[in-house]
């Protein structure tokens, strides 16, 4: 096995997985850890006669994105559905619904500022959008002008998945909502 790696064998990649992941080989005889590999083939080939038992892996312990102090198992699982999808899915489907949704995102945006303007005067603002009532109508209005021209089935789909998003968020908003239990919200920093 250490003759793999260390003679760059194409067949290496089974042993360069094993490296990677911190992995002990146990045989009949003798464990053979990650670190060994890289001592030379004859350190840790394998003798005459000796079988492997078993491979163990180490268990990582629960791990956390700094910033955002989620799970990183969700961006993981977030990764392989997406990455799923781009395997299955029709390519452009997924461009016209990426458009839909990203275009509908800044109707809200453009719509939010406006609302925020006036529902929210004292709020510290570091920067403030110029003409803001020619700017933000114009921007929602050519939003929608180009979600116009997105295939009927687009259309569709989108409001599916809004109808979905909406359902899942007021199902879990209501029972986690910070400002219902009267519980301060929670810091990002």
């Amino acid at each position: 096995m250490g003759g793999s790696l260390a003679n760059n064998d194409p067949a290496a990649c089974y042993p360069s997985a094993l490296l990677a992941l911190g992995g002990t080989i146990k045989t009949d005889r003798r464990t053979i850890a990650a670190d060994d590999f890289f001592q030379g083939m004859f350190t840790t080939a394998l003798e005459q006669g000796e079988i492997i038992t078993s491979i163990e892996l180490p268990i990582p312990e629960k791990s956390a994105y700094e910033k955002f102090r989620n799970p990183a198992s969700r961006y993981a699982i977030v990764g392989v559905f997406v990455a799923t999808w781009a395997l299955v899915g029709d390519a452009n489907e997924t461009y016209d619904l990426t458009n839909i949704g990203t275009l509908f995102a800044f109707i809200l945006v453009c719509s939010g500022v406006v609302v925020l303007r006036h529902t929210d005067k004292d709020r510290p603002r570091p920067f403030r959008v110029p003409f803001l009532y020619v700017v933000a109508p114009l921007g929602a209005a050519l939003c929608l002008f180009v979600m116009w021209g997105l295939p009927h089935k687009a259309w569709v789909r989108f409001g599916w998945w809004l109808v979905i998003g909406l359902v899942l968020y007021f199902l879990y908003g209501y029972r986690n909502s910070t400002l219902r239990s009267g519980k301060p919200p929670v810091s990002s920093e």
